[in-house]
């Protein structure tokens, strides 16, 4: 699996420290990230007396909580203090070595879900960095307006909104009877670290499901239309779209603009007929059209391209939950738009705007994503949230 960086990963979660910095100038230290307050890690010059130590710590009302273990760098506290506070004074002694912050880690959140190590989609787009910074909000929904969710699975079990609609038999049944609908869902916001299954780009996200296509995959436009308009007034702040058709309507762009106007972000899959001819409804402005990469990060060879395209994913051989209790692995343009659904449900659980959500989207880009200048390059989860 081709990845620019070096990552050790098991089962169990690493330690990563979080970034703290301290200097100390004229105009005093600066102290930057996360850290234990009121706690310096202080060293004194070597031969120090253990009475001189005292003295000192006692002069600057601080006291002496235990040491690392095998130093003699000492774990110091003092209460209300306030850490740049303690560095600038305990600097200025001249029996102190060194003086810095006590800095705060985290683990580094790597998912037990069985088929993690098959998803090289997720895992390229660093999206298991970005859950250290937020698996997305229970308050922010993801709507796969699609063939529907099966909302039994037991990795979509609980997440699945139950007002959702199936525009195909105008009914409340949104229940997915194809499987596309349901892949889609579980590359957005599968759950996550449960030991099921196959990890979601948005852990925490709600899924809307819209039902627009029907068994065979196929759905008219004023379905379609009437799903995205629907998924906007219940609250969606992302509707994946992971279908397209050649022809443009207004019914469609009047769809795609109120949405778009009432702040949702709108990921639309760019097509799978390699060609730079326009797909709808991502050739409209007010999406962001995704193509598709390979696992060598070219782009992949059914995928759409052109000027019209805003960025690309993964989309070849992706696993993902499936009808049943089952998963499967298919490929598509339809399969890297959820990775950038998923990946927006995490920009907006951190409070961002649309307009935020989508440049992140569009300019956070994995620097290294292919070769070709066909399309954009490719999302990078951990810097877009960062």
């Amino acid at each position: 699996m081709k990845r620019f960086r070096i990552l050790m990963a098991s089962a169990v979660a690493l330690l990563m420290v979080a970034a703290v910095g301290t200097s100390v100038s004229g105009s005093g230290p600066v102290v930057t990230g996360e850290y234990v307050p009121d706690r310096v890690l202080v060293t004194f010059v070597d031969g120090t007396k253990a009475d001189a130590i005292a003295r000192a710590l006692t002069q600057y009302g601080l006291s002496q909580k235990g040491k690392i273990y095998g130093t003699d760098t000492l774990i110091v506290e003092g209460k209300g203090k306030g850490v740049s506070a303690m560095i600038n004074t305990l600097s200025k002694h001249p029996g102190v070595a060194t003086v810095e912050a006590d800095p705060i880690a985290h683990a580094d959140w790597v998912p037990n879900d069985p088929y993690w190590s098959q998803q090289w989609g997720p895992y390229q787009v660093y999206a298991d960095l970005a859950w250290d910074v937020t698996k997305g909000s229970t308050g922010v929904t993801i709507a796969i307006v699609d063939t529907g969710i099966n909302s039994g699975h037991p990795d979509l079990s609980g997440k699945v909104r139950t007002d959702g609609y199936n525009y195909v038999n105008n009914t409340t049944n949104a229940n997915d009877d194809n499987g596309h609908g349901s892949h889609t869902a579980g590359t957005a916001a599968a759950k996550t670290g449960n030991g099921v299954g196959v990890a979601g780009m948005c852990p925490n996200c709600q899924l809307l499901p819209v039902k627009v296509l029907d068994s065979a995959g196929s759905g008219s436009y004023s379905a379609i239309a009437s799903g995205i308009r629907y998924a906007a007034d219940k609250g969606a702040k992302v509707i994946n779209l992971s279908l397209g058709g050649t022809a443009g309507t207004t019914a469609l762009s009047d769809a795609v603009n109120y949405a778009n106007g009432k702040g949702v972000l709108l990921a639309c899959a760019a097509g799978n007929s390699n060609t730079s001819a326009a797909s709808y409804p991502a050739y409209y402005s007010a999406c962001v059209a995704v193509a598709a990469v390979d696992q060598n990060l070219y782009r992949a060879s059914f995928s759409n391209y052109g000027t019209w395209v805003d960025t690309s994913a993964p989309g070849v051989s992706i696993i993902s939950t499936w009808l049943g209790t089952g998963y499967n692995t298919i490929s598509g343009t339809s399969m890297a738009t959820p990775h950038v659904a998923g990946l927006a449900g995490l920009l907006f659980s951190q409070g961002r705007t649309q307009a935020d959500v989508r440049n992140r989207l569009t300019s956070s880009n994995y620097t290294n994503a292919t070769n070709s200048s066909e399309i954009p390059r490719m999302i990078n989860a951990q810097k877009a949230v960062n």
